[in-house]
C-alpha cells in the first residue's frame, strides 16, 4: 500500500485533510474517524493519522464532510473536532501524525550499566544517557536478544560497532581514522589539533583585507522577509516527510536535551553558511561544505552546549572552507537565530534540504542515517517552537572575541596593518620624491636663467618663422610685385606694432628680418636698370 500525499488544516471547530490521491478508486474508498484516529483507504492507499487531540466519530451523521476536487486529483474531508475551539498543534509535522503515539512493543534500548541500587541507565534513539529506570519496571533479562545489539541512532561508535563496512563508506567525509576505538575526549583533542594544524594565516588575512567577502555578505535569504505563518513545504518536502521512518523517539533528560540543542545549532550554522556562500543554490561542494563546518558530521563530535557550537563553528570557518571571514561568520550566526524564531517547520525545511543534498552526494548519505533523520524526527516528535525560540536566545546572546578562537588572530591582523601602513608610507615617499623631480624638471625649462641662452635662441627662431610665414601670405596676395612690396612693409610694420612691448629681443628681431626683406625687394629693380 501506498502513503498518500496529505495536508491537513484547522478552524475552530474542524480539521480539514486533503489527501492526494490521483490513482484511487472512489467507489471503494472508506474514511474513518474515531477519537485521535483517522483513517483513509482507497486502494492503492492507505493512510492512518495520530492527531493529538479527538475528533468527533464519523459514523455519525454530519460528523464528517467528503468532497472530491478533480483538478488536483485530491479527496477532501472535513471532521468535526470533539472539543469545539481545541487547537490542535503540530499539523504540519506530517511524519509525526503519521507516528503512532504508543509504544506497544519493546523500545530499541541497550543497557549500558548497572548497579546494586535497583536503578539502570540504559541507551536509546538519541545515543546518550536517555532515561534512567527502576529494575522492578524493567527487566533486561526480557529484552529481546537481537534489541540489545542494535544500538542508538545518535552514536556511531555504539550503532555500528560491528559493521566496519559503514567506516569504509564514510571514506572521504570522516576525518576521524578510527572511530570505533577512540574515545569522546580524544576525538576532540585531534579535531582541535586538526584545525589548528590546517590554520593558513595567508589565506585568512586575504579575505581580510580584499573585498572577497562583499558579494555573499550583501546577499539576503528569503527566510529574513519571512513570518512563522508564511512557511510553507515547497518542492518534494512533504514526499520527504512521509519517506520518514515511522519510530517515535524515547524522552531524553534535560542534560541530553541540551546536548540535542548544540547538535541543531551546529548543523544549522553549517546549514546556513552553506546557504549564504551558493546564494541558496546547492553547488558540488555544498555537502562537503556542511559536512566540514558540523563536528559531529566530521569527527562525531557534538558540542555540549551552544556557545561551544558556535565557537567550534567560527574555528572550522575560519580553517576549512573557502571563504575565510570573521564578520560572515557572525552574519551567519545571525541567520540561524532567523531559522529558529521562525519555528519548527522552517528548521524542519533547512534539515529536509541538508538530508536531500547529502543523499544526491556520493558517501554523505550515511550521514543522514548517522544524524539528520533523527532529529528530523525529533523536532516533529519532541520539539516544540516555544523551545526553539528560547534556543534562538540563547543563541543571539553568544558572544565570541577573536582571542576565543586560538588562532592569535588579533596579533595577526596587528601585523598585517602596520605592515600596510609601512609599505603605503614608502609608497607616498616615493610618489612625493617624483613629483619634486618633475617640479624642479619643469622649473628648469620655465627659468631663461637656468637654460645657457636656449630661451633666447627658442624665442629667436619663432619670430623668424612668423615673418616668413607672413612674407609667403603677402605674396599670394599682391598683384604686382610693387604692390608686393609695398605690403610687405606694411606687413612688417603692422608686425612690428602688435608685438609685446615687454618683448624687446622679439621685437627688435622682428625688424631687422623685415629690414633685411624690404632691402632684397629694393635691390632687384636696381640691378634690372644697371643691365638695361
Amino acid at each position: 500500500m501506498l502513503t498518500p500525499v496529505f495536508k491537513l488544516s484547522q478552524d475552530e471547530n474542524s480539521v480539514t485533510i486533503i489527501v492526494h490521491a490521483p490513482n484511487a478508486r472512489l467507489q471503494d474508498t472508506e474514511v474513518t474517524a474515531y477519537n485521535n484516529l483517522f483513517y483513509f483507504t482507497s486502494a492503492p492507499y492507505f493512510l492512518r493519522l495520530h492527531l493529538p487531540h479527538n475528533l468527533k466519530d464519523s459514523e455519525l451523521n454530519g460528523n464528517c464532510q467528503a468532497s472530491y476536487d478533480a483538478d488536483s486529483n485530491s479527496c477532501i474531508f472535513k471532521c468535526l473536532k470533539e472539543e469545539p475551539g481545541q487547537h490542535f498543534p503540530g499539523l504540519d509535522m506530517l511524519t509525526d501524525l503519521l507516528t503512532p503515539k504508543t509504544v506497544t512493543r519493546v523500545p530499541n534500548i541497550e543497557v549500558l550499566a548497572s548497579s546494586n541500587e535497583g536503578s539502570q541507565e540504559v541507551q536509546g534513539a538519541t545515543g546518550e544517557n536517555l532515561v534512567s529506570v527502576e529494575e522492578e519496571f524493567y527487566e533486561p533479562q526480557e529484552i529481546p536478544k537481537p534489541l540489545i545489539t542494535e544500538g542508538p541512532k545518535y552514536g556511531f561508535a555504539n550503532k555500528y560497532s560491528n559493521v566496519p563496512a559503514v567506516q569504509e563508506g564514510l571514506y572521504g567525509v570522516l576525518d576521524l581514522n578510527e572511530p570505533n576505538t577512540t574515545s569522546a575526549t580524544r576525538r576532540r583533542e585531534l579535531r582541535i589539533q586538526d584545525e589548528t594544524e590546517n590554520f593558513s594565516s595567508d589565506h585568512y588575512l586575504a579575505d581580510m583585507f580584499e573585498d572577497t567577502a562583499c558579494s555573499y555578505m550583501n546577499f539576503v535569504p528569503h527566510f529574513h522577509s519571512l513570518s512563522k505563518p508564511d512557511v510553507r513545504y515547497m518542492g518534494g518536502e512533504e514526499t520527504a516527510l512521509l519517506q520518514l521512518p515511522r519510530r517515535e523517539m524515547l524522552a531524553e533528560t534535560p542534560l541530553v536535551e541540551a546536548e540535542v540543542c548544540a547538535g541543531l545549532v551546529s548543523l544549522l550554522l553549517a546549514w546556513c553558511y552553506n546557504h549564504r556562500i551558493t546564494g541558496a543554490e546547492d553547488n558540488v561542494a555544498s555537502a562537503w561544505n556542511m559536512a566540514k563546518l558540523a563536528p559531529q558530521l566530521s569527527w562525531f563530535d557534538t558540542p555540549p552546549s551552544v556557545r561551544e557550537s558556535v565557537l567550534v563553528f567560527t574555528r572550522r570557518a575560519l580553517v576549512y572552507p573557502l571563504l575565510r571571514h570573521w564578520d560572515f561568520n557572525k552574519l551567519v550566526v545571525g541567520d540561524a537565530v532567523t531559522l529558529l524564531k521562525l519555528g519548527r517547520k522552517m528548521v524542519l525545511k533547512s534539515l529536509l534540504e541538508m538530508r536531500r543534498c547529502f543523499n544526491e552526494t556520493e558517501n554523505h548519505y550515511l550521514l543522514n542515517d548517522l544524524y539528520i533523520t533523527d532529529y528530523c524526527l525529533w523536532l516533529q516528535q519532541r520539539a516544540t517552537d516555544e523551545r526553539l525560540l528560547t534556543l534562538a536566545s540563547e543563541l543571539s546572546e553568544v558572544e565570541l572575541s577573536k582571542s576565543d578562537v586560538g588562532f592569535d588572530l588579533d596579533i595577526l591582523e596587528d601585523l598585517a596593518r602596520k605592515s600596510l601602513q609601512d609599505s603605503q608610507s614608502t609608497t607616498n615617499e616615493r610618489e612625493a620624491v617624483a613629483g619634486v623631480t618633475e617640479s624642479l624638471q619643469t622649473l628648469t625649462f620655465a627659468n631663461p636663467a637656468l637654460t645657457d641662452g636656449k630661451n633666447e635662441s627658442e624665442q629667436e627662431l619663432n619670430v623668424a618663422t612668423r615673418a616668413l610665414s607672413l612674407r609667403d601670405n603677402t605674396n599670394d596676395c599682391a598683384p604686382t610685385d610693387s604692390d608686393d612690396s609695398d605690403t610687405s612693409d606694411s606687413s612688417g610694420s603692422s608686425d612690428d606694432g602688435s608685438s609685446d612691448s615687454s618683448s624687446d629681443s622679439s621685437s627688435s628681431s622682428g625688424s631687422d628680418v623685415s629690414s633685411e626683406l624690404d632691402s632684397d625687394d629694393d635691390d632687384e629693380p636696381r640691378q634690372r636698370n644697371a643691365d638695361s
